[in-house]
């Protein structure tokens, strides 16, 4: 049980650690390995500017988090659950869903299956 608590809490830490980066990072990137935000915009000048969810759906957290941050939004809560659907440490739904607009640098919330332990 304890070698499971250290695995969990590795991994919170990377996850921590890869949504900072991933806020971090400035709008002159050249990377296109992650989806692009899509920027609309309204009549009103007072509108916020809004953006598309990109979708996130069997992305490791790390790379989660970043393509939030590439799309102006950010990673909110990332829940944790257990199924044999998908391969472990990886984004299984988001809220909002993909292709929602949302406001920009807006919380995406993750639930991610935990890691297999052998």
């Amino acid at each position: 049980m304890k070698n499971v608590t250290r695995v969990l809490v590795g991994m919170m830490a990377v996850l921590l650690a890869a949504s900072i980066v991933g806020c971090a990072k400035t709008a002159d990137s050249t990377d296109t390995s992650t989806p692009a935000a899509t920027e609309t915009s309204t009549t009103s000048s007072a509108a916020t500017p809004t953006v598309e969810v990109p979708d996130l759906a069997g992305m490791p957290p790390g790379d989660a988090s970043k393509a939030l941050g590439d799309a102006k939004l950010t990673s909110g809560a990332f829940t944790w659950v257990t199924t044999s659907t998908v391969e472990g440490g990886a984004v299984v739904s988001q809220d909002p869903a993909a292709g929602a607009t949302v406001d920009k640098w807006s919380s995406v919330t993750l639930t991610v299956k935990s890691a297999d332990v052998k």
